[in-house]
């Protein structure tokens, strides 16, 4: 673990110790704190909201009924919540492993804390799907495979980028763009507790690995950007957790992948903010190559920040 060693010589033990102080002082209780007597029905999304609804255009949809589209669409709200919860899951046991693969004890605090926060996360997940009588679904193929990948590497240096870096960035994108929409109050003021905690442990991961990638040659830095944009493509939408109501519904799920791919073409913004949030978090540990640029500007074009 010299590497790991090396690294907290630069760093020092203060980031950790500020973000530990910050992660006490904002400590929430999922029961307690969030306004669970709140009108919290779930709102079904309009058919014809093209921005909301992912399923918008998909033609036997479309021609389902309204009673029949509301099924749908509370189907499709528990498979997404499902996803998440299945994601907190993963972010929880990785954030476990990390306190015992970290040398450094203030970073040890600062894996345990995590593991806190993502048990109340899942908490919260399982809180709501519960009030609004959903089961939890498992996860899409994707997101399993990954989470097998993830568990089984013993590199802490991977184990950093997978958790702090691809899960948590693409959590605070997909998180805030959930806020944008129709949902309940309750759901949204648990989000809103969510991505604080969320954007810390981004900020742990950028602590932890900053110096390290930044001593690395270039042939060695690629190897890492590689490395994530790879682990984030596995988890496209192409193998779409949605794809799960084809076969509720009959419905061919090779006509269904088509349109969820067709709409990230048709929406991109939806899509971008994924892996614009990615691309930040590249850029603060030093591993915003040239060739993960080319690699994100195909889906972001020229957003991405070089």
């Amino acid at each position: 673990m010299s590497d790991w060693n090396h690294a907290t010589e630069s760093f020092g033990n203060s980031q950790y110790q500020r973000l530990l102080l910050i992660a006490e002082q904002r400590q929430w209780s999922f029961s307690n704190d969030l306004p669970w007597d709140s009108q919290n029905l779930f709102v079904t999304s309009c058919s014809d909201n093209k921005i909301a609804n992912p399923l918008y255009g998909f033609a036997p949809y479309n021609n389902l009924c309204d009673q029949e589209r509301a099924c749908v669409d509370r189907e499709r709200h528990r498979l997404e919540l499902s996803e998440v919860l299945h994601g907190e899951v993963l972010a929880m046991q990785v954030a476990a492993q990390l306190v015992n693969l970290l040398e450094d004890p203030q970073a040890q605090k600062f894996a345990a804390a995590q593991v806190a926060d993502e048990a109340r996360h899942i908490s919260f997940f399982q809180h709501y799907l519960y009030q609004h009588n959903l089961q939890v679904a498992p996860p899409s193929h994707g997101l399993h495979k990954f989470a097998e990948t993830v568990l089984h590497d013993c590199d802490w240096r991977h184990k950093i980028l997978h958790c702090q870096i691809i899960i948590e960035s693409l959590a605070l994108a997909q998180f805030s763009w959930l806020r944008t929409t129709r949902i309940p109050v309750v759901l949204d003021a648990g989000l809103a507790r969510i991505l604080e905690d969320e954007a810390r442990h981004v900020k742990f991961g950028v602590v932890a690995l900053d110096t390290y990638f930044r001593e690395l040659v270039d042939s060695q830095k690629e190897h890492y950007a590689n490395y994530v944009l790879d682990s984030v493509m596995s988890l496209s939408p192409a193998d779409n957790h949605l794809v799960q109501l084809a076969d509720q519904w009959n419905w061919n799920p090779c006509d269904l992948r088509h349109h969820l791919r067709a709409r990230r073409l048709r929406f991109p913004k939806l899509y971008q903010s994924r892996f614009r949030q990615l691309s930040l978090n590249l850029r603060k540990i030093g591993l915003l190559t040239p060739g993960a640029i080319t690699r994100l500007q195909k889906w972001l074009g020229n957003t991405c920040p070089g």
